[in-house]
């Protein structure tokens, strides 16, 4: 415990070094992970404190650098680029760009709904449904991109890449999650949340089967 604490510590400080130099406006996808890997491990510092006034302070640090985050994504300040058919860049160089931007984005709103579930201050009713509304957003464009990566791929008649199966389970993972909070919300019709979390569940299935 005592050297966790000292390797979360260190890292804290370095990220928080390391985003003195890497800014959104200088390298967006690089300032996006960093932030939420400073974020990451100050919740994961949060846990070994003792005191719960000091938890709730570092976890609402936490939370600050992930909405930034978050914020960033939803104003449009991060987004580079989707997928262009007329585009010079090969099939690969696309999917590689769009990997490295969905994940960057998938991490954000995962990353502060975890966090908003693990929240001290305020009601637990409230806060989940700020997870839940997290991880809503986290798929947001996930059925448009999908379409647009095999339509992507049918025009070059590539077949899909180690990336773009990484790619995918991205998606897994993101609908896997929003599946499991739904199994344990604290509210709404029981029966109706459990028929959603089947839904996407199934859907997280249905990726994997697709990809095999």
């Amino acid at each position: 415990s005592g050297d966790r604490k000292i390797l979360l510590g260190n890292a804290i400080t370095a990220h928080e070094n390391a985003l003195q130099v890497v800014t959104i406006e200088n390298d967006p996808m690089r300032w996006s992970y960093m932030t939420v890997n400073l974020a990451n491990a100050l919740v994961g510092y949060s846990e070994l404190l003792i005191g719960s006034i000091e938890k709730e302070k570092t976890l609402e640090v936490a939370i600050v650098h992930m909405e930034s985050v978050v914020k960033a994504w939803e104003e449009g300040d991060l987004w580079v680029s989707g997928v262009d058919l007329d585009s010079n860049e090969s099939v690969f160089e696309q999917e590689d760009r769009i990997h490295v931007q969905q994940q960057a984005k998938i991490q954000a709103f995962s990353s502060l709904a975890e966090t908003y579930k693990k929240r001290i201050k305020g009601d637990v009713k409230t806060n989940y449904s700020l997870a839940m509304d997290a991880y809503q957003k986290s798929l947001e464009d996930y059925y448009s991109y999908i379409d647009s990566l095999r339509e992507l791929q049918d025009k070059f008649d590539q077949p899909i890449t180690s990336k773009h199966y990484k790619f995918q389970m991205g998606w897994v993972v993101a609908l896997a999650n929003l599946g499991l909070a739904y199994l344990t919300k604290v509210d709404g019709d029981e029966l109706d949340n459990v028929n959603r979390a089947i839904e996407y569940l199934e859907d997280a299935l249905g990726i994997i089967d697709r990809s095999m």
